[in-house]
């Protein structure tokens, strides 16, 4: 990912004062705030891309936004840490992926009564990406192409709806 690209994502995502410091070396050095609004107390939020570049990006990003965050290079790596005590409040599944892809990662969560209660959010550039999330069951849908803020928005409503669950138990 190019630091024009970083510096898009970062822009895309905020818009307002604070700091922020990539841990890549990318060159960036920006003016940031995170939003307490946006803050969660049920688990991270899993970050399951094959971009390493992206993933970090978004990984930094969540944080700074006060979310705490796992990441995973594709689903088999998701389907790992899930499987050894990873309680995520979501999680935001890229579809094309190498080895066990989105598709293949989400028929897996579903067939796992200990995991198919976890959100996921679909997170792609795929074609007709609605149709797609209705197959895959999927809590929501956020184009590859729409801001950060908005999935951003979309996260923190599923990680607030957890908390409120997790409240109620």
């Amino acid at each position: 990912m190019s630091q024009g690209m970083v510096r898009a994502l970062v822009l895309g995502w905020f818009g307002r004062g604070g700091n922020i410091h990539l841990r890549r070396n990318t060159g960036i050095n920006m003016e940031l705030t995170p939003d307490p609004s946006h803050v969660n107390s049920h688990g991270p939020i899993l970050i399951v891309d094959d971009d390493p570049d992206f993933r970090s990006a978004m990984a930094e990003l969540f944080e700074v936004s006060g979310h705490p965050v796992a990441t995973a290079r594709d689903g088999n790596q998701a389907l790992t840490q899930l499987r050894t005590g990873l309680v995520p409040c979501v999680i935001v599944l890229d579809l094309s992926m190498p080895r066990l892809d989105g598709f293949g990662f989400r028929r897996e969560q579903l067939a796992d009564s200990a995991l198919a209660s976890i959100p996921v959010i679909v997170h792609s550039s795929h074609g007709d990406l609605a149709a797609v999330a209705r197959r895959l069951q999927a809590a929501a849908y956020v184009r590859k192409t729409d801001t950060l803020d908005t999935l951003l928005q979309v996260v923190t409503v599923h990680c607030r709806q957890r908390d409120n669950v997790a409240v109620s138990r």
